[in-house]
């Protein structure tokens, strides 16, 4: 009897990685040993961090694993942290450059490990997003712009306060939209808010873009430029508050934005 119940566990199908048999999605546990198979070198230590780090019940591509991730790669093998971020980063490289994450999703979850660096004591660094890999895929450009709307939408989240009205969560989204665009294209992502020129920032913003990017945005608002200088005020005064920014950094660009605000204000009045 119990000979016969254990050829009958032996037929059934494995429950694990069986979307790989049927044509879905490979499973965390299979790419880590696809990715650790093409890395032979990996010593035992890390291919045993990388298996307790990959999320069971959550999609590889989503970001939300990666904190838990990392703490249980460190508790399994005894990696440091930023040994386990790095470990974690090569894997995500390489499962993009396999196609096994989507170009966005990779970027993001890149992203995402590079805060968390921060969050360990790493001095703030940027990301380099990967190329496309065929035609057709993002460039790295049109991640960078992928990753800072993410950090933008993100940021509204954190930032919006209960008693918020309209009006006033709409300046502090405008405000975390328009800096995180400006920091991508002039730094990098995801954001150093300390790397913000707030010329160079009022500039951009009141540079009419591109006919061909014109036509697919809404017409602007009157008094554009001084109505997003004042929200991205808004948006430095509130990353303060929560620790984003450095208070003196903070108070800093509050004061060169409102300043810039007001000038172009009057300057659109004379005219």
């Amino acid at each position: 009897m119990k000979k016969q119940r254990r050829r009958q566990r032996a037929q059934r199908p494995r429950k694990r990685g069986s979307q790989k048999s049927q044509g879905g999605p490979a499973s965390a546990r299979h790419l880590a040993l696809a990715y650790l198979k093409s890395k032979p070198e990996t010593s035992a230590k890390y291919a045993k961090a990388l298996r307790a780090a990959l999320p069971r019940d959550v999609p590889l591509y989503s970001s939300n694993w990666l904190a838990a991730g990392r703490a249980r790669a460190q508790k399994a093998s005894g990696l440091n942290a930023f040994e386990a971020l790095d470990l974690l980063g090569d894997f995500v490289r390489w499962c993009h450059h396999l196609g096994h994450v989507p170009p966005p999703d990779g970027a993001i979850l890149l992203a995402q490990l590079e805060l968390l660096r921060r969050r360990a004591g790493a001095p703030p660094g940027t990301v380099t997003l990967p190329e496309a890999q065929s035609p057709g895929q993002p460039t790295a450009t049109e991640l960078r712009h992928v990753v800072a709307y993410w950090e933008a939408m993100s940021s509204c989240a954190a930032l919006s306060e209960e008693d918020d009205d309209r009006t006033l969560f709409a300046m502090v989204a405008a405000g975390a939209f328009e800096v995180a665009r400006h920091l991508a294209e002039a730094d990098g992502v995801p954001m150093r808010l300390d790397r913000l020129e707030p010329a160079a920032f009022a500039l951009s913003v009141d540079t009419e873009p591109p006919p061909e990017v014109a036509a697919d945005l809404p017409p602007r608002p009157e008094h554009y430029a001084p109505l997003v200088l004042e929200a991205a005020s808004l948006f430095y005064e509130r990353c303060a508050q929560r620790g984003y920014v450095d208070a003196a950094v903070a108070a800093d660009r509050c004061a060169q934005l409102s300043s810039l605000a007001m000038a172009y204000h009057q300057r659109e009045r004379a005219a």
